[in-house]
């Protein structure tokens, strides 16, 4: 069976993430994606199957007004530090193919001069 995508906005996209002061230096974490398909054995956040199955019983969801909401929010942001992608679900997993959020939120944190670190297993 194959994955199921759906559809989300939002009306944030960062959140504080808060280890300032470590080597990574990272204010704020974003996923462009709610859901993993790569649903390694050691995550919690991946798409769980059915026992004995392997079928999935969750969507990966596609945020997929993030990227505006990404712009608006750097407008406001007062203080910055850089932007961890990746914490809770792989941002190049399949869903980017049609997708492409990752590559759009890379475009606006180029625009805004964000220092950004990257999460993946692709």
């Amino acid at each position: 069976m194959a994955i199921e995508y759906e559809e989300m906005t939002c009306s944030r996209v960062l959140d504080s993430y808060g280890i300032l002061g470590t080597r990574g230096w990272t204010r704020h974490c974003f996923d462009p994606y709610v859901n993993c398909e790569f649903n390694c054995v050691y995550c919690n956040s991946g798409i769980q199957r059915r026992e004995g199955s392997r079928e999935f019983t969750v969507p990966v969801y596609a945020k997929t007004n993030a990227p505006k909401v990404l712009d608006r929010e750097l407008s406001m942001l007062k203080r910055r530090g850089v932007v961890s992608m990746g914490v809770a679900t792989d941002i190049y997993q399949q869903a980017e193919e049609k997708y492409k959020l990752t590559r759009q939120v890379l475009e606006i944190l180029k625009k805004h001069k964000v220092p950004f670190s990257l999460g993946t297993k692709s």
